[in-house]
C-alpha cells in the first residue's frame, strides 16, 4: 500500500481532526469541529493519506515548559496522534513518530512532551513518564469550613475568559512540569460543549479575590446527578479546574468547593499527588484517593540542551551511558556537571559511566518526579558506580513535585 505522509492544509483541518478523534471513537461535530479548528499548528501538523482520505494524524503545540529551578525551554506538546483502526500495524505511528522527532530537532526544541492514552505505546519511542495526576473525593461534613480570607464570586463564562488566563499563567510558573495555555485552549475550555460534560451538568465558574483587590485564584465545577435519582440535596460538586497563585486563596477554594449546599460532597480531578489540602483537615483521611495515572511524559530530543536548561539543587559531575536508539545522535555517554547556577553536558565516549539506561526512564527522570533508585530497584537503571543512584536522585531532585495540569 502507498501513503503519503505530510502537514495538512488549513482547509483538510477538519478532516484531521475528526480522523484524530475517530481513532479514539469520538465523532465531532460541526460546532466541535470550528471550536477544536483554533488550536491546530497546520505547519506542525502531520498526516498520512490513504488516496485522498486522511488514516492517520499527529501533530505538536509549541509549548514553554517550565523546569526544575523555575526556569523554562520551549516543547514539542506532541498532541493528535491517532491511526484508523482499518489501518493498524502498517507501521504508520512510528513513521510519524520518526517524522515528528526530526521536525522537532529541527526547530530547535530540546524536549517533546505528551500524554498518552495507553501506557505500552510510547516507550518504544524514548519517552517516558515523568508526573502523575489524582482524582480526590470528600463528603460533606468535610471540616474545610474557614472564614475566607479572601472574597469568591461566581462570575458568567466571559468574565471567567477575562480573568483565569493570567491566574494560571503566574502559578504555571511556579511549578516544574507545568506548560503554558494558548487562547484557543481556553477557547475550548469554555466553550463547554456537551462532549467535554460526560453526563453532568454545564460548568459554573468561581473567581477568588485577595483583600488586596487582586485575583489570585479560581475554580470550575459542574454538579453530577447521575446516579442519584436527580435528586437535588445529592449531586456531586465536580472539579473541573482550581488554580491559586496564594495559599490562602488555594485554602479559601478548596473549602469552597467542597462544601456547596445541596451536595453531599466533591469529586476533584486532575490533581497533584502532594496537595496539601490533606494536613488542612481534622482527619486528613476523610481525603480519598480514587484514582492515580501518570501524565506527562518526557522525551529528550536534544539530550545536552535539556539537561543544561533545568537548575540542580546540588552542585555534582554525573556521567550517564544511555541507550537511545530512536535518537541515535543522543546515543553514548555523557557528562553533566551541574548545580544551582548551572549545568554543562558533554560527549564523553570512551569513558566509565555512573549509570546506564534508555531514553525513555531519562525522560522519566528529567524533571524530579520519579527518582533513579526507584528504576533502579525495578531493573530499569544500572548502576555502574556504587552510590550513583543516590547521587543522581540528589543531583535531579525537585521540590515541588513536577505536576501538570493542562490536557492536550
Amino acid at each position: 500500500m502507498d501513503f503519503e505522509l505530510r502537514p495538512v492544509t488549513e482547509e483538510e483541518v477538519p478532516s484531521f481532526l475528526r480522523c484524530s478523534e475517530g481513532a479514539f471513537g469520538i465523532q465531532l461535530d460541526d460546532e466541535a469541529v470550528d471550536v477544536e479548528a483554533g488550536g491546530v499548528e497546520v505547519d506542525r501538523s502531520l498526516a498520512i493519506l490513504d488516496g485522498v482520505s486522511i488514516v492517520a494524524t499527529a501533530g505538536a503545540f509549541s509549548f514553554e515548559l517550565t523546569l526544575p529551578g523555575l526556569s523554562a525551554a520551549p516543547a514539542a506538546g506532541v498532541s493528535y496522534v491517532g491511526v484508523q483502526p482499518t489501518h493498524r500495524r502498517l507501521g504508520l505511528l512510528r513513521a510519524m513518530m520518526r517524522r515528528q522527532l526530526d521536525d522537532v530537532r529541527d526547530r530547535g526544541e530540546a524536549l517533546a512532551v505528551l500524554t498518552a492514552s495507553e501506557g505500552g505505546i510510547y516507550g518504544r519511542f524514548g519517552y517516558g513518564p515523568a508526573t502523575f495526576v489524582a482524582t480526590y473525593e470528600i463528603d460533606r461534613p468535610t471540616g474545610l469550613a474557614r472564614t475566607p480570607e479572601g472574597t469568591i464570586q461566581l462570575v458568567p463564562a466571559e468574565v471567567a475568559a477575562s480573568a483565569f488566563p493570567a491566574v494560571y499563567d503566574e502559578a504555571r510558573r511556579g511549578r516544574p512540569g507545568e506548560v503554558d495555555r494558548a487562547q484557543p485552549w481556553w477557547d475550548s475550555f469554555f466553550s463547554d460543549r456537551e462532549g467535554r460534560q460526560s453526563g453532568a451538568g454545564p460548568l459554573f465558574h468561581a473567581v477568588h479575590t485577595s483583600p488586596g483587590g487582586e485575583v489570585d485564584g479560581y475554580a470550575s465545577y459542574r454538579f453530577d446527578r447521575r446516579g442519584e435519582g436527580g435528586d437535588v440535596d445529592r449531586a456531586t460538586v465536580r472539579v473541573e479546574e482550581l488554580c491559586a497563585t496564594t495559599d490562602a486563596a488555594y485554602a479559601d477554594l478548596w473549602a469552597f468547593v467542597c462544601d456547596v449546599d445541596l451536595t453531599r460532597g466533591a469529586h476533584v480531578r486532575g490533581r497533584r499527588l502532594d496537595e496539601h489540602v490533606r494536613w488542612m483537615l481534622p482527619d486528613p483521611r476523610r481525603l480519598r484517593l480514587t484514582w492515580m495515572q501518570d501524565h506527562l511524559w518526557v522525551r529528550l530530543v536534544d539530550l545536552p540542551a535539556a539537561l543544561e536548561a533545568r537548575r540542580y539543587p546540588v552542585e555534582d559531575a554525573l556521567v550517564v551511558d544511555v541507550d537511545d536508539p530512536f535518537c541515535p545522535w543522543n546515543d553514548g555517554t555523557w557528562r553533566l556537571e551541574a548545580g544551582p547556577s548551572g549545568a554543562e553536558a558533554r560527549s564523553v565516549s570512551g569513558s566509565g559511566a555512573d549509570l546506564s539506561l534508555g531514553a525513555a526512564d531519562l525522560g522519566s527522570t528529567f524533571l524530579g518526579g520519579v527518582s533513579f533508585s526507584e528504576l533502579a530497584r525495578g531493573g530499569r537503571v544500572a548502576e555502574r558506580v556504587a552510590g550513583a543512584a543516590a547521587r543522581a536522585d540528589a543531583l535531579f531532585a525537585c521540590e515541588p513535585l513536577p505536576f501538570c495540569a493542562t490536557e492536550f
